[in-house]
């Protein structure tokens, strides 16, 4: 049974400590009722900051913007391709000029999806360039777009970092004033291991 299959596989994946919140996120992902498949990201984000560690908070955040970054840019080297297909003059494209209107879909792909990162990343190399008017326009419209993306993308990335620090700092303010207390007191040490080990 497929359905089966698939559990195991679940069930190997995820460290036995993390089953509770596993099936607490399958839950928020509705995954048991086929009508209803849309993931709620707000409930599985909740579930995340009662249960897991700020660093896999942390993880998450950052895959998610990895996946929208990747889902946008293949957005992008689609319309770049289908840009190319639908013009009337076939000689004068992008697939034309840069020598992969004969290729197989993957190279056409992989051409169309590496011009769209490198345009998203404002890295934009040059081997792949828009020829026709169209194309420029296009480009130029992805330029705005991958300076709006690449910015938003550095500025979370920045506020997740700094959000990290305060983290860090609050809790060695909080050990400094429980190691000062323990001194102040002349705690026994095994009651001083108890309480650092907490």
């Amino acid at each position: 049974d497929v359905a089966c299959l698939a559990a195991d596989a679940a069930a190997l994946a995820v460290p036995a400590h993390a089953v509770p919140l596993f099936c607490q996120l399958l839950r928020a992902c509705r995954l048991t009722r086929p009508r209803a498949t849309v993931v709620s990201g707000q409930a599985i984000f909740d579930l995340l900051h009662l249960h897991a560690s700020h660093d896999v908070i942390v993880l998450l955040r950052l895959s998610v913007l990895l996946v929208v970054m990747a889902f946008t840019g293949h957005i992008i080297g689609c319309g770049w391709y289908y840009l190319a297909t639908a013009s009337e003059d076939t000689t004068g494209v992008w697939l034309a000029v840069d020598g992969v209107q004969d290729a197989d879909w993957f190279t056409k792909y992989l051409a169309s999806l590496y011009w769209a990162f490198a345009t998203l990343t404002t890295t934009g190399f040059g081997d792949i360039s828009a020829k026709t008017l169209t194309e420029r326009g296009f480009a130029l419209a992805m330029m705005l777009v991958g300076a709006a993306a690449f910015a938003t993308m550095v500025g979370k990335v920045s506020a997740v970092a700094s959000k990290r620090s305060l983290v860090d700092e609050l809790y060695q303010s909080r050990k400094e004033a429980v190691t000062e207390f323990v001194k102040f007191r002349r705690l026994p040490d095994a009651l001083k291991r108890r309480i650092f080990d907490y």
